[in-house]
């Protein structure tokens, strides 16, 4: 054996094993942090709560107008929503009453 054949068995053994390093190294990295990795995962997960979350709160608001409806039919009449409707809507009060304004909430 020559000097320039164990010194070529080696240097191709050195860039065989830096190729697959570096394979392996591209890969991990994009499972990781990649567009469709493991961080972009978890951001997607909270997302997903949140959305959740939401959808639940407006779930929830949904009942309580269509409750609101429900009591402005005449088979089930509430006067006391009725008569705060329409002070609402049109503005007045009795004379007796004392008014609170408050700011409205979004």
């Amino acid at each position: 054996m020559t000097f320039y054949s164990v010194n070529k068995r080696k240097i191709s053994r050195l860039v065989r094993t830096l190729f697959f390093a570096s394979l392996v190294f591209y890969f991990s990295y994009h499972a990781i942090s990649g567009e469709r990795g493991l961080l972009a995962m978890m951001k997607m997960g909270q997302q997903v709560y949140a959305a959740h979350a939401e959808a639940d709160e407006v779930k929830m608001e949904r009942m309580s107008l269509e409750h609101k409806v429900n009591m402005m039919y005449s088979k089930s009449l509430d006067i006391d929503l009725l008569d705060e409707q329409a002070r609402r809507l049109l503005g007045r009060a009795n004379k007796n009453e004392i008014i609170y304004l408050r700011p409205a909430v979004k």
